[in-house]
């Protein structure tokens, strides 16, 4: 390692902090101020690149092309925040989350309907283009010399006018307690529309800038809006101070990281400071020192449906879920009938991904944990099966330390295993992601699973990202697993068998101090009741249901991949939770029912079918707030 390699590296370093530090100071004046998560901000960084692209081509000018990129991004935002987040602010933290969800299907998809799939070139300007000498045989690219002059001018410009100016001191009065500003007089609705324009204008800079480094392409926002968010967490929410220097430490990170430690560990160094900030100092480093509070707005409207139902509602309500799994039984009887294996296939996806919604169910509708991480413990089940089944076929034992173990296709000695290793990855993601609460806990969970997605994805013996073809179906004892019905028999059976323990569970005294701790966790601690203990445990036991769909996810389409433990796939089990009614139990059959049949009608009929199903998402969180199994349980399904 010679010195000038050394100084351009921490400058690549810089360089990638100060695009963090755009990205994630917008998004964190809008999580400050309006306390709204917004995860579509990923997005206008893709429509300020594929705008100035487009605009650099048309007019041969970078310029503007930056402003005109700058003013479009500013424009989309404008109109999230008109049609979406106004309506939005009073709502939980899921609703949010869920709406700019169904906003990235939309942006993503109407990009691909409108540039194509193909990435983009974006070139570097004529007057940037070339390099500069820094040192004796440092020669550095003037482009990204002038990416940090710019980010470092935008980070003290905005230090100024938020320290220094009227506009600043409403802003940052407006972090502290936006009720008082708009009791002042302060017009708090248009000090919302130009923070949110603001933050995207933002976050389209950063995108035009990375244009001519990186490909410009369809979804390119969201790998950057998780980094964003580390930044956010490490910093601390509404800290713009927090977002800088998290930001360039984060850039040093990821690109001296990249250069001196191993690759798999170089892809996941960011997401490992990030536990440790949380473990040590769960509100950031630059944040308030008080520890962030539960949201107790969170769980207000959704939960708890079935427990206010009257006796007699309660057996309609018992009967209509045994008729559906009788229903659910019939299925292979069905598909024989219509001579239509697919129907099969389909609907043993969709018991597999009830066993998901589930597990989340749980600890979100019950214990109002809303993790957006949890295919990272259904992820981690499938990879166990599959990784045990691949040492077995080559002969190569599994070395974990003192434990040596042959590798096995042995249901019995392969699901436990499996099932306990996602217990103890929720055990250890549980144990630091419970130190904090509300924002910090949702973006803590998505962190973790992305950090094991990237351990997936790392060029391995196990497939990397291209996954893991798994060779054979698990064994069990007078039971052919090779065979669909009896495979789709077996996963029914489970998901009863989850049911009938979630019910129980939520109806003990251990449930009752769980949803006790979702109203009002000072008073249950108060009583000298530990309570992150009980949350520990129900977040394992719900890591544990997750395992279980990951043994039959792999089992079933004998292939894992990295998109198993993605962010995507966490959202996609939230939003299946959402649709059945979150705090309903069976709401989750109904959810992954009507999510998978959904995706696979407008998937038939277009190819671009995310375009419809994000409207769809958006209209569906804002009007049915109950999900369609509290809607079907009628007015007495209110708490």
């Amino acid at each position: 390692m010679t010195l000038p390699l050394l100084i351009e590296q921490m400058l690549n370093g810089l360089q990638s902090g100060v695009m963090l530090f755009l990205i994630a100071s917008g998004l964190t004046l809008v999580l400050g101020i309006m306390n709204f998560v917004n995860l579509a901000h990923g997005s206008f960084y893709m429509i300020g690149a594929f705008a100035a692209v487009s605009f650099q081509l048309w007019t041969g000018s970078f310029v503007f092309a930056a402003v005109a990129a700058c003013l479009c991004a500013a424009v989309a935002g404008l109109a999230v925040e008109y049609v979406c987040a106004r309506r939005l602010y009073a709502r939980s933290h899921l609703d949010q989350v869920l709406v700019t969800f169904g906003l990235i299907y939309l942006f993503n998809e109407s990009m691909r309907l409108i540039f194509g799939p193909q990435p983009l070139a974006s070139p570097i300007p004529p007057l940037l283009n070339g390099s500069v000498t820094l040192l004796p045989g440092l020669q550095y690219p003037l482009f990204r010399l002038t990416v940090i002059g710019v980010g470092l001018v935008v980070a003290a410009g905005m230090s100024f006018v938020v320290m220094r100016t009227r506009l600043g001191m409403l802003i940052r009065a407006g972090a502290s307690d936006r009720g008082m500003i708009a009791v002042l007089g302060v017009n708090i609705t248009w000090l919302y529309s130009l923070v949110f324009a603001f933050g995207a204008a933002l976050a389209a800079l950063a995108g035009l800038m990375s244009g001519p480094l990186y490909s410009v392409n369809v979804g390119m926002g969201e790998s950057i809006l998780i980094m964003a968010l580390v930044v956010i967490v490490v910093g601390g929410i509404g800290s713009l101070k927090g977002a800088f220097y998290a930001a360039i430490v984060i850039g040093l990170i990821d690109t001296l990281g990249r250069l001196f430690l191993p690759s798999a560990i170089a892809t996941i160094a960011i997401y490992i400071f990030m536990a440790g900030v949380l473990f040590v100092r769960p509100q950031g480093l630059f944040a308030a020192s008080a520890p962030p509070q539960v949201e107790a707005r969170d769980n207000g409207n959704r939960v708890t449906i079935l427990w206010s139902l009257s006796k007699s509602r309660q057996r309609v309500t018992a009967s209509v879920v045994g008729l559906c799994m009788i229903a659910l039984a019939l299925v292979p009887t069905l598909s024989t009938w219509l001579d239509d294996p697919f129907l099969l296939r389909l609907f043993l996806r969709i018991v597999i991904f009830a066993l998901m919604v589930l597990s989340l169910d749980l600890v979100a509708g019950f214990g109002g944990l809303v993790s957006f991480g949890h295919a990272a413990f259904v992820g981690t089940g499938a990879y166990a099966v599959a990784i045990l089944g691949w040492h077995l076929d080559h002969g190569e034992p599994l070395a974990l330390g003192p434990i040596v173990l042959a590798g096995t296709h042995d249901a019995l000695v392969a699901w436990p295993l499996a099932i306990a290793s996602a217990a103890a990855m929720a055990l250890v993601i549980g144990a630091i992601a419970l130190r904090t609460s509300g924002l910090y806990f949702i973006m803590s969970t998505l962190a973790f699973a992305q950090m094991l997605f990237y351990l997936a994805s790392t060029p391995s013996i196990y497939g990397g990202e291209d996954g893991l073809q798994i060779s054979q179906r698990s064994t069990l004892p007078l039971i052919d697993l090779g065979n669909r019905p009896t495979l789709y028999y077996l996963a029914l059976g489970l998901l009863a068998l989850c049911l009938l323990l979630c019910w129980r569970l939520v109806n003990s005294r251990f449930g009752m101090i769980v949803q006790a701790c979702r109203q009002n966790e000072r008073r249950v601690r108060a009583l000298g009741v530990r309570t992150y203990l009980y949350k520990l445990l129900l977040f394992v036991i719900s890591g544990v249901i997750a395992g279980v769909a990951g043994v039959l996810l792999a089992n079933a389409e004998l292939l894992v991949s990295p998109a198993d433990l993605s962010w995507t796939r966490s959202g996609s089990i939230l939003i299946m939770a959402i649709f059945g009614g979150l705090g309903t139990l069976f709401g989750s059959v109904v959810g992954a029912a009507t999510y998978l049949m959904l995706e696979f009608t407008l998937s038939e009929w277009t190819q671009h079918w995310q375009i419809v199903f994000g409207p769809m998402l958006i209209v569906f969180v804002l009007l049915a707030r109950r999900g369609l199994f509290g809607l079907a349980l009628g007015r007495g399904g209110n708490t």
